[in-house]
């Protein structure tokens, strides 16, 4: 459900409002609070989604929503490419509590012209940092400093990563 929204000053909008539900399986917000979840409700949860298919981007199956919710719990954020509504394009990340657990995400949604594949990532950074500085004014305190080598895991617990950096 969504509890906050800041209008974009272009004239092309994204139309959506406070107190809307939306599907679970195929917003980049929702994503975030399902790939964090612990990992015994996270099991629990899926039989009861209905993983109907909104747009041919949609994810249809329980093994594609896995695969997707692994990815976005090692990246710690996670996209919406056109998956709820066409031509709209999300990227979300987490927002913790005091106890490093992720109860809300922030997102920001743009419609394909102003969201291209190509600049996709761009905003990931910015999303990242303003989910860590909400989470700290909620009480989260990372035991180590979130560095662009390192992952917060489920409890917020920094981690180590290989090779590449995500964002």
């Amino acid at each position: 459900m969504y509890v906050e929204k800041q209008d974009s000053p272009e004239l092309l909008r994204i139309y959506s409002r406070i107190g809307t539900a939306v599907p679970l399986h195929c917003t980049a917000a929702v994503k975030v609070l399902l790939a964090f979840m612990p990992e015994d409700e996270q099991d629990r949860a899926p039989p009861e989604l209905d993983l109907k298919r909104l747009t041919p981007n949609s994810v249809g199956n329980l093994q594609e929503l896995k695969t997707e919710l692994y990815r976005v719990c090692k990246n710690g954020y996670a996209y919406e490419v056109e998956e709820h509504e066409l031509h709209i394009r999300c990227v979300a990340a987490p927002i913790r509590d005091h106890t490093g657990s992720v109860q809300s995400s922030l997102s920001m949604t743009a419609p394909t012209l102003r969201m291209p594949m190509t600049r996709l990532r761009h905003p990931v950074p910015l999303i990242q940092t303003e989910g860590l500085k909400i989470s700290a004014e909620l009480g989260y305190q990372p035991a180590v400093s979130p560095l662009p080598w390192t992952a917060l895991n489920r409890n917020g617990k920094a981690e180590a990563r290989r090779g590449k950096m995500a964002v």
